[in-house]
């Protein structure tokens, strides 16, 4: 394969990685959303933003790493029991708490109402501590292993 083909390929790859969080974003802006029942909803604005801010820093850090963003995407064969579990949980844990959250602040108002700083300081830790486990536990993976295209 000559290397025009091959940069060709790649691209295409990366571009196929980028429409796959762009539809990722709009899953979870719609889980927002679509619970809280409104669109003036402005913590889930907030959350909206925080979140893509961090998966758009995660693009850049990961571009020039995206075979093995696709290989830790696909766990196989090797995979240790603690991360089947781990992502066993998080997964549902992670759109279940955004769920709850959306209907209660945005359609039913369960909780009683906070100042604004709790709603900001919350959210921020929440999608932070989200984005850390990510970067701490995939990220370390990825931008310190070698690629399987990498010499030496």
């Amino acid at each position: 394969m000559s290397s025009n083909e091959s940069r060709k390929m790649r691209k295409n790859e990366y571009l196929g990685t980028v429409l796959k969080i762009f539809f990722g974003l709009l899953l979870v802006i719609s889980i927002i959303f679509i619970p809280a029942g409104r669109i003036d909803y402005w913590q889930g604005w907030l959350y909206s933003g925080i979140t893509a801010l961090c998966v758009l820093i995660s693009a850049i850090v990961f571009a020039s790493r995206m075979d093995l963003v696709r290989e830790r995407q696909k766990p196989g064969p090797g995979t240790k029991w603690w991360d089947k579990i781990f992502w066993a949980f998080y997964g549902p844990t992670f759109f279940a708490i955004v769920i709850v959250a959306s209907l209660d602040a945005g359609r039913f108002g369960w909780t009683p109402h906070l100042p604004v700083a709790i709603y900001i300081i919350s959210g921020m830790v929440f999608v932070l501590s989200n984005f850390y486990l990510f970067m701490g536990y995939v990220g370390k993976q990825i931008l310190f292993q070698r690629s399987p295209h990498s010499e030496g």
